[in-house]
């Protein structure tokens, strides 16, 4: 099954998806309005799980957060990897594969 979902989910962003602009407010954030979006932390670790093309992990490392990006994808792992080092992020982001049916990673 895991194979599988590698295979459909590489398949899906290995199509030329255009990678995620950093200063996009996530939607849930952006809907929930300043109240909630101010309450954000602006230091810390975040983790950004099943992270895909990584919009949130690059959203919280230009707010200032260290964030473990996983997700069963290589090729969404690859390019959020990418867009970090575009962004001058990458000492921000640790992206990683990662199979969750397999538990959790250390």
């Amino acid at each position: 099954m895991a194979a599988a979902d590698a295979e459909r989910w590489d398949a899906r962003y290995s199509g030329g998806t255009d990678r995620p602009a950093v200063a996009h407010v996530p939607i849930a954030l952006e809907r929930a309005g300043h109240a909630v979006l101010d309450q954000v932390p602006t230091g810390g670790t975040a983790v950004d799980v099943a992270c895909g093309l990584g919009a949130q992990s690059l959203w919280l490392a230009h707010r200032g957060l260290h964030v473990r990006s996983l997700d069963i994808s290589s090729e969404a792992i690859a390019s959020l990897s990418a867009s970090a080092r575009a962004a001058g992020l990458a000492d921000r982001i640790s992206a990683d594969v990662c199979d969750f049916d397999g538990g959790l990673p250390d």
